[in-house]
């Protein structure tokens, strides 16, 4: 009798649990915890060709599903006559991760910039760029969405954690029978089975996020890389993935030059290069950086860079070098990256969007 009375307990208890995982379910998914999160004004979609998106239903995108300033005009995909547009591939720093809107980012003050001391025509940039994007996934929104908006220019914003990026992305790169890239897979659609629809549950995917501890392939795949792209585990192997990475960065070069487009490339300037970077030290530290090893890795991947795009005839700046000079001109550089962080602040998006502009007025790659 009470054993039948215990395994009635023990029953109705389980129905019970079942019945809150459902209603967990249900409201996660209501609030949106059914895509994945980069952070909490946005929002993250596994996708089978790209690997990842920016949910559409997010504020503040275009008809292309990037990101644009709300109140700006409305880019359509047909070019007007004496436009003169550019595409801007790049990852977070791109994108303007920690900034408001489309506005404070760096294509927005590139076209600013250009509309304002280039007499070429009417300029247009687009910023292609999602957070945790790579070479390999630059080759693939250019082939597949930015030719058809007919650029006039291609500029690619390389940053370290690409080299990183692209050799995991590497492994789930699908081709065809002619060898060429089709596809970033993501294992959110590989997935099969109670894991794979557990993995899938919006649930899974909450519980990931604020607790840091269940590992998720679809969300960056590695267990020691957070939201934000920042932390990098595998320093020790960098020279030997460079040049996966160069060689995707290579492609859309391919790619551009089939198509007579100019295409350039530019480094990221991250807060490590700076003399005065206390500021950042406690904070990397915390992060897991380990203080000169990171600033030696900058640097080498900086000299790398430069020799494989001039070995290759693709032109190449160092954004790194205007920040240096201000800081030797006493410019409170730090200012420029958000607080406890490696991304920009408005005023950094800015200085560099407006830099970029000015190497492309006095350079005369616009003509």
């Amino acid at each position: 009798m009470k054993r039948t009375l215990l395994f009635t307990y023990l029953f109705y208890l389980f129905i019970c649990f079942i019945a809150l995982l459902v209603a967990a379910e249900y409201v996660l998914k209501c609030r949106g915890w059914g895509e994945y999160r980069i952070v909490k004004a946005s929002r993250e979609n596994i996708h089978p060709i790209y690997h990842h998106i920016i949910s559409r239903r997010a504020k503040g995108w275009n008809v292309i599903g990037f990101r644009v300033a709300p109140e700006e005009r409305n880019y359509t995909t047909e070019k007007e006559e004496g436009v003169y547009r550019i595409i801007m591939l790049g990852d977070s720093y791109v994108y303007g991760l920690g900034v408001k809107d489309y506005s404070e980012t760096i294509p927005y003050y590139l076209e600013g910039y250009l509309n304002k001391n280039s007499d070429k025509g009417d300029y247009e940039v687009f910023g292609f760029a999602i957070p945790s994007y790579s070479p390999i996934k630059h080759y693939l929104t250019l082939k597949n969405i930015g030719l058809k908006l007919k650029p006039d220019m291609v500029l690619c914003l390389y940053d370290d954690s690409d080299v990183q990026d692209d050799r995991i992305h590497s492994r789930r790169a699908r081709y065809n029978a002619e060898g060429e890239l089709i596809a970033v897979s993501n294992p959110g659609y590989e997935k099969k089975g109670v894991f794979g629809t557990i993995s899938r549950s919006a649930l899974y995917k909450y519980l990931n996020y604020w607790f840091k501890r269940i590992p998720t392939e679809a969300h960056y795949i590695e267990r020691r890389t957070n939201r934000y792209g920042h932390y990098r585990d595998d320093y020790k192997s960098w020279e030997r993935y460079f040049n996966i990475s160069f060689n995707f960065l290579n492609d859309s070069f391919i790619l551009t030059k089939k198509n007579h487009i100019p295409f350039i490339v530019f480094n990221y300037p991250r807060p490590i290069i700076l003399k005065k970077k206390e500021r950042f030290r406690h904070w990397l530290e915390q992060k897991g950086f380990d203080y000169t090893r990171d600033y030696s890795n900058n640097r080498m991947l900086v000299r790398e860079l430069g020799k494989f795009c001039r070995k290759n005839d693709i032109q190449f700046y160092d954004l790194g070098n205007k920040i240096l000079e201000l800081e030797e001109e006493g410019y409170k550089v730090e200012d420029l990256y958000l607080e406890k962080d490696v991304h920009f602040s408005t005023r950094g998006n800015r200085l560099i969007g407006e830099e970029i502009g000015r190497i492309l007025v006095e350079s005369k790659a616009l003509e």
